[in-house]
């Protein structure tokens, strides 16, 4: 298989938030990120039911700090962006960005908006 990617790619396994959207019908998928890039991402999700060529949006939970690594859910930034299913595996969807993630802000807890 040749390497097609653009962007340097990082092992990250951060929390995500998938929405994607088919035919008119939206669902939600809650994933751990394998990889990720400014470009794309790899997401794991045990849940079947996205396919390639899903538009979805992303949003994805980092951790502000060491301390708040520690602490869980605590303390998260929240990146979101938008793109399109482009291969499905066992274990998740790999997903390539429309633009690069934007900052959205940073959770005081799992419950905020």
């Amino acid at each position: 298989m040749s390497e097609k990617r653009r962007m340097e790619r990082f092992a990250v396994s951060a929390q995500a938030d998938l929405v994607a959207r088919n035919n008119g019908h939206s669902r939600h998928v809650d994933a751990l990120t394998r990889d990720l890039s400014a470009d794309g991402a790899f997401l794991c999700a045990a849940e079947a039911g996205v396919t390639v060529g899903d538009q979805v949006a992303v949003t994805i939970r980092l951790p502000v700090g060491r301390r708040e690594a520690e602490a869980g859910d605590s303390a998260r930034v929240r990146f979101r962006g938008s793109g399109t299913v482009v291969r499905r595996e066992d274990d998740g969807v790999a997903v390539a960005f429309d633009r690069q993630l934007r900052l959205a802000a940073a959770d005081r807890s799992e419950g905020e908006t």
